[in-house]
């Protein structure tokens, strides 16, 4: 759904309904961004699968949060790792390398949001 810059109007939708992209290691369900109208925010669903790690990566300017809606796992921050289990949520600054592990034995699914919005593909 694009809409004109200039137009605000509330978005709404379903998650079931929200497109599904597969990148390496997880498959994102964005909600919001730039092509919904969204000039500081884009936010929406990411999954993870059992046992498996995704790549280690920064942001430059964007901070990002991430609730953990179910499984459990670690979020890796300058090697740190935090321990995540649902309810559990993370505020990364810009530049802090981290990547998810999900050491369990069901998928990590996280409510995501960045401000300024990422363009998916680029994390």
């Amino acid at each position: 759904m694009k809409l004109a810059a200039r137009e605000r109007r509330p978005v709404h939708g379903h998650e079931q309904r929200a497109p599904e992209v597969e990148r390496p290691g997880r498959v994102v369900r964005p909600f919001i961004g730039a092509d919904a109208g969204a000039e500081r925010l884009s936010a929406g669903v990411v999954t993870f699968p059992p046992r498996g790690d995704s790549i280690p990566h920064t942001h430059s300017v964007e901070e990002e949060v991430l609730y953990v809606v179910s499984g459990r796992g670690a979020l890796v921050c300058d090697r740190e790792p935090l321990a995540l289990e649902p309810g559990s949520f993370v505020f990364i600054p810009p530049g802090v390398e981290h990547f998810v592990r999900n050491d369990g034995d069901e998928p990590i699914r996280f409510f995501y949001a960045f401000s300024p919005p990422v363009v998916i593909g680029t994390w």
